[in-house]
């Protein structure tokens, strides 16, 4: 088993370094914070066969030792108003999760996995005269503006009958980088190029933010499930690095112009919390998920874009022909279908207007088991409408996972034969 586990793990890093070629210099794009588990659901979802990080008092529930992994594949169509478009992808491990029980329903886990992600660009059309300098000089621009912040937590969970609680301690860590590569030219008298000359503004700010979180879970008898969960921010830490360079058309630098370093004192991280309803009746399992991020007038430290807060509902719907240990292979398949409606923390900007970004979004997740400890692998194909309210600018996602699972029972001996 563990030679076909690294197998597959070679083979998806492989297909990551052949196929995904992701532009970070897209001609326009949508900032984003964004979860990665936006596309399912799992407040209050108590299943052996399926991890999920929005509620660890859940993961109470685990009777065996588990090790998960996902991968997810996405293509993004980006579209604006003047039918300038762009087009690119993303490969990106989604999550990495490890569950240990012990004692009398007891569980310590750790999780680690990305919890938001920004990627922006943008190049100015024209060529724009300085209005202060030499004569008949230029300018044009090109901002990248990428960033990620990844999510390590450490999970202690208990259960009680129909009751169970967790409480995780979580790092939030990682970088954002804003990129301005300034190309200065002047013309002659016959629009020859005289000169040109690349300088390049490069600010990098470092997170360090640590939360105290804690969740429930009620089980009542009658199939009806209750879950919530509750995250606050503890200490939070920025620094920015600034950097002028002069640079050549390829991007090597020639000569550092101004250099700086510095603490950024009023960086604030939100208060999360989500709250979930599901309901199993007979082979169905019906819920419904919230989740909120309080954003609104906080220094993320991202950039200086004000930030409005960040909500997301979740309406999903699994269905399962047998629920028995041993049974015939295809009643064991899991069939999910998961529906999203989502506000990103982010606005478009559009002629000094400013505009709020939906996303709507439509999963699809076939679940396959492949050993009696009810191990598996999950497939999942998700496409999102991404836009702002004045469809100034839309982006179409198609996005594919994959979900490794793996569950045993650790604390058993093996049992040894004498060939």
């Amino acid at each position: 088993m563990i030679n076909k586990k690294i197998t597959i793990l070679f083979t998806l890093i492989t297909f990551y370094f052949v196929f995904a070629e992701t532009s970070i210099f897209s001609t326009i794009a949508m900032g984003d914070i964004d979860p990665s588990f936006k596309y399912k659901t799992g407040v209050a979802i108590i299943d052996s066969i399926s991890q999920s990080n929005h509620n660890y008092s859940t993961w109470a529930y685990q009777k065996n030792a588990t090790f998960s992994i996902s991968f997810s594949y996405s293509l993004n169509n980006v579209k604006d108003a003047n039918d300038n478009s762009s087009a690119y992808d993303d490969f990106s491990i989604d999550e990495i999760v490890f569950t240990l029980p012990f004692g009398n329903s007891n569980i310590f886990g750790f999780s680690f996995y990305p919890t938001t992600l920004v990627n922006m660009s943008n190049v100015s059309e024209n060529e724009v005269g300085l209005e202060e300098g030499f004569e008949d000089t230029y300018i044009q621009t090109l901002e990248n503006r990428i960033g990620s912040v990844s999510n390590l937590s450490l999970i202690y969970g208990k259960k009680f009958d129909s009751f169970a609680f967790g409480c995780d301690l979580s790092a939030k860590f990682g970088n954002y980088d804003v990129n301005r590569r300034y190309l200065y030219r002047t013309y002659d008298d016959n629009d020859d190029i005289d000169w040109d000359k690349y300088f390049e503004n490069k600010e990098k700010t470092q997170f360090f933010h640590t939360t105290i979180g804690g969740s429930f879970l009620y089980n009542s008898k009658f199939g009806l499930n209750v879950g919530g969960s509750i995250s606050f921010p503890m200490t939070t830490y920025a620094n920015k690095i600034l950097n002028f360079d002069r640079t050549t058309s390829y991007g090597t630098v020639l000569e550092t112009i101004d250099s700086d370093e510095s603490e950024i004192k009023d960086v604030e991280w939100p208060l999360e919390y989500a709250l979930g309803l599901s309901y199993k009746l007979d082979k169905f399992n019906i819920s419904y998920d919230y989740f909120f991020k309080g954003f609104d007038g906080l220094n993320a430290g991202f950039d200086n874009s004000e930030l409005s807060n960040y909500y997301r509902s979740v309406l999903g719907l699994s269905y399962r022909l047998s629920s028995k240990r041993v049974d015939t292979y295809y009643k064991k398949i899991v069939y999910s279908a998961f529906f999203s409606y989502e506000k990103r923390p982010y606005q478009y900007e559009n002629s000094g207007n400013f505009y709020d970004i939906n996303d709507i979004s439509a999963t699809l997740a076939f679940k396959f088991p492949y050993n009696l400890h009810r191990s598996n692998v999950e497939f999942r194909t998700t496409f999102t409408r991404a836009a702002d309210s004045d469809n100034n600018l839309v982006d179409n996602i198609l996005k594919f996972q994959i979900n490794f699972n793996s569950f045993d029972n650790w604390w058993l001996k093996k049992e040894k034969y004498d060939d």
